[in-house]
């Protein structure tokens, strides 16, 4: 009687912690959210941290108080830990080994928060946690629309939306609502079409599925308000998902309207990669009432930074500089580049695979694309698994593929959602040695 008490006990801690860090998870602020806490809590240490640092430990106790039970190791863990490893010893060698471990105890803490969400996960919660992220897109996604209104209607700046005025000649707004830049709600809504596609295809409940309905369209809504670069992956996703309702006739129709968008914006990426995001500079003179327009010859900031990565790993091809010491190196007068007259006020490398390679060299970047390479084909082996699992994996898998190439211009590896993606579709896999390579 008292282990069932005890297995009842950690079934409902699991659901409702389940539904606590889904919620937490797009809460990536550039600001603090909670002023009493200080004010790294939301600019470096987001709430999904303090919430991680009070549960996880409360798990593991929970856990090994149940007799025989154990912890599975997720796939991927060793070329992840591997990774670990190289940005460790990249650390300790760097010029600045205080500021890299910080961000090596930041792979650790993604990595455990994997294992968290890998072992928290079971395949009987996979459809409760696909409506709790679907109902949390949604709020959020009516968060960055209601702020990119705000401002356009009344001209009022607000968390939820981001602004850039006169980048190359145009004023640049996007709607970002409680992430962290306009990229990182971008993916997020990406993910999010996985949750509601799946919803969709699984879910008999009229109200979710109306949900998430909701969700398509708002996510759309949000692409087409704004220029995003990685708007070929939502695009993408829907040409792609929309093929698992071919008994849908609406659906075919629809793939055909959405076919020649996402090619438009695939087009887009490749071609402007190293463009600019606006080729023409427009300038206006208030004192003159004069407007001038004139071809843009600036080099795009992305070049510049790649650029940059490939001269810093050419000078340090093994282990890089230490994780989290691009910023040092990438206005040294050595590299030629200036970047003071960009709107951004810091840089990051804007890259999965130069990034890596810059801060952590050949072998720390090796085991990042081992690990991504390990998961996408963990992936593609379980899009054939009976049950809700399968559907969620086919539809994960189509965007994680096309993420893949938006990692060319974004470090996926730190974005929190995607460990929770990973352990949803894996949910379920008995413990085995195949699991971790």
């Amino acid at each position: 009687m008292e282990n069932h008490s005890e297995k009842s006990m950690l079934r409902d801690y699991r659901t409702w912690v389940l539904a606590l860090f889904i919620a937490l998870l797009p809460l990536i602020f550039r600001f603090s959210p909670v002023p009493f806490l200080g004010k790294y809590v939301g600019t470096k240490l987001q709430l999904l941290e303090v919430a991680f640092v009070i549960f996880f430990p409360l798990f593991v106790i929970l856990t090994l108080k149940r007799d025989g039970v154990s912890f599975r190791v997720p796939p991927g863990s060793i070329p992840f830990g591997l990774f670990v490893l190289a940005a460790f010893i990249s650390a300790v060698l760097s010029v600045n080994p205080t500021r890299s471990f910080l961000d090596v105890a930041a792979f650790v803490y993604l990595y455990l928060l994997y294992f968290f969400f890998y072992n928290l996960l079971e395949e009987k919660l996979v459809l409760f946690a696909l409506r709790v992220f679907v109902l949390t897109a949604v709020v959020i996604a009516l968060i960055g629309l209601g702020g990119y209104l705000t401002y356009r209607c009344f001209g009022i700046e607000n968390f939820a939306v981001e602004v850039i005025h006169q980048y190359l000649g145009i004023e640049l707004v996007r709607a970002r609502a409680t992430m962290y830049t306009s990229n990182y709600l971008l993916v997020y809504l990406g993910f999010s079409l996985v949750m509601s596609l799946s919803v969709l295809k699984v879910d008999g409940n009229r109200w979710f599925r109306r949900l998430s309905v909701l969700l398509l369209l708002l996510t759309v809504a949000t692409i087409t308000s704004g220029i995003y670069r990685g708007s070929f992956v939502i695009w993408g996703l829907l040409f792609f998902g929309l093929g698992e309702f071919k008994d849908i006739p609406w659906t075919r129709a629809l793939r055909w309207v959405v076919l020649p968008v996402f090619l438009l914006f695939a087009a887009l990426f490749v071609g402007q990669g190293y463009m600019n995001i606006s080729p023409v500079e427009v300038s206006h003179d208030e004192q003159t009432h004069t407007l001038d327009i004139s071809i843009s010859t600036k080099t795009s900031v992305y070049a510049n930074l790649h650029r940059v990565n490939l001269l810093i790993a050419g000078d340090h091809p093994v282990l890089g500089v230490g994780p989290g010491l691009y910023n040092k190196y990438v206005n040294m007068p050595e590299y030629e580049f200036d970047f003071e007259s960009y709107p951004w006020p810091s840089l990051d490398p804007h890259s999965t695979y130069l990034g890596y390679l810059a801060e952590t060299g050949v072998v720390g970047v090796s085991f990042v694309v081992l690990f991504l390479v390990s998961i996408s084909i963990q992936v593609w082996r379980r899009r054939k698994k009976p049950g809700d699992t399968s559907v969620v994996a086919r539809l994960f898998w189509i965007y994680f593929v096309l993420m893949l190439f938006y990692a060319v211009f974004l470090d996926i590896v730190m974005l929190r959602f995607l460990y929770f993606g990973y352990a949803l579709v894996f949910a379920g896999i008995p413990m085995k040695k195949q699991d971790i390579d």
